[in-house]
């Protein structure tokens, strides 16, 4: 089965200009069009709906690089591990060091998580 993608960014707020009715719309650019992605709720203080919409918009809009980021952290990560274990050390001699290991740990949740289906 394939995996339906999201829509591609980026995504903006769209404020559709009727004041505190406004719903702060959040929309992507596609090719030069713009299309609805999903509506802040009206029955949310105005200061909270955008700040809702802005957390939003800057989560989808750097979701991309921040997991390309924390793969490449990974990635140095589990080198230096596997070169440290071919030299002999260990937890115990690295020290402050051994920090990577729950660094990659941390980040491999954290792939985990931006990328599951559920």
């Amino acid at each position: 089965m394939k995996k339906t993608e999201h829509t591609p960014g980026p995504w903006v707020i769209y404020d559709d200009g009727r004041g505190p009715e406004s719903s702060d719309i959040i929309m992507a650019h596609i090719d030069g069009d713009n299309f609805d992605i999903c509506a802040m709720s009206t029955e949310l203080p105005v200061d909270e709906r955008k700040a809702n919409a802005e957390f939003i918009v800057r989560a989808c809009n750097a979701h991309d690089d921040l997991l390309e980021a924390l793969k490449t952290l990974l990635a140095y990560a589990n080198d230096y591990s596997d070169a440290m274990a071919k030299e002999g050390k260990g937890a115990e001699q690295l020290g402050a060091l051994a920090d990577s290991v729950s660094v990659a740990g941390m980040a491999r949740a954290a792939i985990a998580k931006a990328t599951s289906a559920d």
